[in-house]
């Protein structure tokens, strides 16, 4: 009897999607959020947390594997996030890149597609080692460390937003596995 995630429902449109629409969904849903993290995100006089949602994807699409394809698009999307961040260029690539490494591994060492436990504390690593990355990489580009208080905000919007979401970054399991099963 084959297994299906836990946390998805069995037959709904997006489980019988292919993983190529699954994934250009996910992209055009970063690019969208990354979008609207350009305005000001200030409600009531304060500033809200605005998520790193490539990282949703970093980590979401590592369940199916290593590709290229989402390799490339990560950088694309850690480019852009460095023209329109000022970071010095490469930065949120590599921040990106490692975090998709990280939840590669983990997920292929851990049954993430079918244990809610495993998918927690392996998207809480990735997304902790990206977010660690990236206080590293912008403490050495100003030469001190940088106040961790708004980045651990951040980080922790990310981290809440992807759980709600989470199944839209599901490519439906290894490759070659039929979409919606693993």
């Amino acid at each position: 009897m084959k297994k299906t995630a836990r946390y998805l429902p069995r037959n709904t449109l997006w489980t019988r999607a292919s993983p190529l629409m699954r994934f250009f969904v996910g992209c055009a849903l970063i690019i969208l959020v990354g979008y609207l993290g350009l305005t000001p995100n200030v409600i009531f006089g304060i500033e809200i947390a605005w998520p790193h949602a490539a990282l949703w994807g970093a980590v979401g699409w590592a369940s199916a594997g290593l590709s290229v394809r989402i390799m490339l698009v990560l950088i694309l999307l850690g480019i852009a996030q460095d023209l329109f961040f000022d970071a010095p260029i490469g930065v949120f690539a590599i921040v990106n890149l490692v975090t998709y490494a990280v939840a590669a591994i983990l997920s292929q060492a851990f049954a993430v597609e079918t244990e809610i436990l495993m998918t927690i504390m392996v998207t809480g690593i990735a997304m902790t080692s990206g977010f660690f990355l990236l206080w590293i990489l912008a403490s050495a580009a100003s030469l001190h460390a940088v106040s961790i208080q708004f980045l651990t905000q951040q980080a922790i919007s990310t981290f809440i937003i992807f759980f709600v979401i989470m199944g839209l970054f599901r490519l439906g399991g290894l490759p070659g596995i039929r979409a919606g099963t693993s």
